[in-house]
């Protein structure tokens, strides 16, 4: 590319999914709209008018701010190319569209398409959508990675067994997030659910495979987890209808009026409905009371009786259930903690109840995020990773061996799949954008959080150093998830682990930092030196070991491990040697006081609580009841901060249980979703915390699965 004359420059163009028109000033995604601000959209222009020339700072400084002498111009300009890599859903790591060159400035990398005319003025939900663009849109893809010196791994995906190669393509590309994709019964047409070009409310979608979109619901409540009759004609969905009101409602499945079909005591997520192969009956996730962990249940669609499948007694309930195509078996998740699932199945017998216990198929996993079924009802597929951002799909047998593998032979990142009832297509969500950073909340100097820690990906699972002079945190800036510490500021940011690690906690002499990887094959503890760089593994064999956390003299790791069963507190040496367990009601994370009288831990119960016992054993009490993500608490000197959220993805606020009359309070309210990891002074003046700051997600479709 090169620029041309002023007079012969065309003044609109397509690149990637995008459309810009320079005249009207409009950037677009698939035809819809999308918001940036005039400087970043200034920086865009010189790129494009340049056609794949570097453009340098100082042009760019000029173009903005003309005959301004003095002040950050290099701040504000790096942070308008910031706001346009996020409008772009690019990355400065791994860019598709917009290249630092260092030292110089910046060059667009995208192959431009010139247009006869700008771009569509209104979104392409009305009229079918050009299969052209999918396929240039696929095309640019290969170029613009193979221009890059890139593997797009995802572009050629071989399938164990000689089955060929998957070929992923975009079904949807809209501003935002679409997620819970759903087939219909003839394989044509996936519901979904979106927030629309305004990105103001939840409602469910129907995209033809071939052909256009279509918007089946309009409340002003959020809707979710679309699902088809087993004949096409309505989709079934969850309506949050208020703060302690679930519905189960309907919709023609070409659009028309709703019918209300059930209420339910929870607020769902995710897939909580599935049709069976009798369009009389569905199976849901609900509870006879609010205080039971949630099960399924079979419900009638004609009279809204239900009927129990599932008892998940002593566990966090039961979610996500998909029938097998041949209706003889039922899948679903069970919650192990908040972050962490298990795939279970139960045979059915004709009327869809089930005929023996239900058995796990796979062990523990973290962040589980979709299951679907293959056509020949002899495997699953299903998401899972170590943060919610960062998934990938897998394969699982029905046959009990848990035998875990990736779904095409190599690591293919995506959530949430559906398959096709023939089981030649496959849809799955991919993440094309996810930033979380570190913030700073004080409680003794007034004021709004500030930022510590942010990049271009996901910073969480912080944690500060016993000094209150350094982070630990989890950061996926370098390709995959590692350890990096950085100083309480946020500066001088170092990677200190070459593995994927999660869960850092710092030594009580800041001289190492435990974690847990599964590199190895199952989760296991370590510790890194902060210093060296050198590795000791703590633990070995088969278990899930997961969130270490240090005794207060630093001679002690404690750490959740489910080797006698459940999930349970267990002690070893920080150097190594045999561990003891330490709790038996269940237990995921645990603290102990700074006094080192008792122990605070986290526990699976229903509802998710935090207890305490004392440093020498003895009885298991509850003092927080109903919060949220088993590692989001700290425990200060006067007490514990821990977190409640009001549901999956929405805002979060910080609780404070007080040591001395036992009492709760609210210290603060976040504005966005948190993520994991909450750590404070040990005053508790302050504490440190991730959330997520922008996040975008489209469909793709695979068109030859196996």
């Amino acid at each position: 590319m090169h620029p041309l004359p002023p007079g012969e420059r065309p003044r609109a163009f397509r690149f990637g999914p995008y459309e810009i028109d320079l005249d009207r000033r409009e950037l677009r995604k698939l035809g819809l709209r999308v918001k940036l601000e005039r400087q970043p959209f200034e920086i865009l222009a010189a790129l494009i008018e340049q056609g794949g020339e570097v453009v340098s700072r100082e042009a760019l400084r000029q173009r903005l701010w003309p005959g301004e002498v003095a002040g950050d111009q290099e701040h504000r300009l790096h942070k308008a190319v910031n706001k346009l890599r996020a409008a772009l859903c690019d990355s400065a790591e791994t860019p598709r569209f917009l290249e630092t060159v260092p030292r110089t400035g910046y060059r667009l990398l995208a192959p431009l398409e010139p247009l006869a005319r700008g771009p569509a003025t209104g979104p392409s939900l009305s009229s079918p959508a050009p299969r052209f663009r999918r396929a240039w849109l696929f095309a640019a893809v290969i170029l613009f990675f193979a221009g890059a010196g890139l593997v797009y791994r995802l572009l050629e995906l071989r399938v164990p067994g000689g089955h060929g190669v998957l070929v992923p393509v975009p079904l949807t590309g809209f501003a935002g997030s679409e997620r819970s994709p759903a087939f219909s019964p003839d394989g044509q047409e996936v519901a979904f659910c979106w927030e629309g070009e305004a990105q103001d409310n939840l409602d469910i979608y129907v995209t033809r495979v071939e052909g256009a979109t279509r918007r089946l619901t309009y409340a002003a409540q959020a809707d979710s987890g679309p699902a088809w009759s087993p004949d096409g004609r309505l989709v079934a969905f969850i309506r949050r209808a208020g703060p302690q009101k679930t519905e189960i409602r309907v919709v023609p499945s070409g659009g028309g009026p709703e019918r209300l079909l059930a209420e339910v005591h929870r607020a769902l997520s995710g897939r909580p409905l599935a049709w069976t192969r009798d369009p009389r009956w569905m199976v849901i996730v609900d509870a006879e009371t609010a205080a039971e962990p949630a099960a399924l249940f079979r419900l009638s669609v004609e009279s809204g009786e239900r009927r129990r499948l599932t008892t998940p007694a002593g566990t966090g309930g039961d979610q996500s259930p998909v029938l097998s195509p041949d209706g003889r078996a039922l899948a679903f998740t069970r919650v192990t903690g908040s972050e962490f699932q298990a795939i279970y199945l139960a045979g059915l017998n004709p009327e869809f109840l089930p005929t023996g216990t239900p058995r796990p198929l796979t062990d523990p996993l973290r962040h589980l995020d979709g299951i679907a079924w293959t056509g020949d009802s002899r495997e699953l597929v299903f998401s899972a990773g170590v943060t919610p951002g960062a998934t990938f799909l897998y394969r699982v047998g029905a046959g009990g061996q848990r035998n875990v593998r990736d779904i095409a032979g190599v690591r293919v990142a995506g959530a949430q799949p559906a398959i096709a009832l023939d089981g030649n297509r496959m849809a799955y969500v991919r993440r094309n954008l996810e930033r979380a950073s570190v913030w700073r909340l004080s409680f003794s100097v007034p004021g709004p959080p500030v930022r510590l820690i942010a990049s271009t990906g996901r910073d969480l699972n912080v944690d500060v150093s016993p000094d209150g002079r350094r982070l630990a945190f989890v950061s996926d800036r370098s390709g995959s998830y590692a350890v990096w510490i950085a100083n309480i500021d946020g500066s001088n940011p170092r990677q200190i682990t070459r593995f994927d690690a999660a869960g850092p906690r710092w030594s009580p002499d800041g001289r190492r930092i435990a974690v847990e990887s599964r590199t190895e094959g199952e989760s296991q503890i370590h510790t890194v030196d902060v210093e060296t760089g050198s590795i000791r593994r703590l633990t070995y064999g088969r278990g899930f070991n997961v969130l270490p956390g240090w005794s207060r003299d630093g001679k002690q790791i404690y750490f959740s491990s489910n080797r006698s069963g459940r999930q349970q507190i267990w002690r070893m040496p920080a150097d190594g040697g045999e561990a003891l367990q330490v709790t038996t009601r269940g237990g995921w994370h645990a603290l102990e006081d700074y006094g080192r009288k008792f122990i605070y831990y986290s526990s699976d119960s229903q509802p998710p609580c935090i207890r305490r016992m004392l440093l020498a054993g003895g009885e298991e009490m509850d003092v927080v009841q109903a919060f949220s993500g088993l590692g989001n608490f700290a425990v200060t000197s006067g007490g514990i901060y821990y977190l409640v959220a009001s549901g999956p993805s929405q805002a979060t606020s910080i609780h404070f249980y007080q040591f001395s009359d036992a009492t709760t309070r609210v210290a603060a309210r976040l504005e966005r979703p948190f993520r994991n990891g909450l750590s404070a002074a040990r005053d508790g003046s302050w504490v440190v915390y991730s959330q997520t700051d922008a996040q975008d997600s489209d469909l793709m479709l695979i068109g030859n699965f196996r």
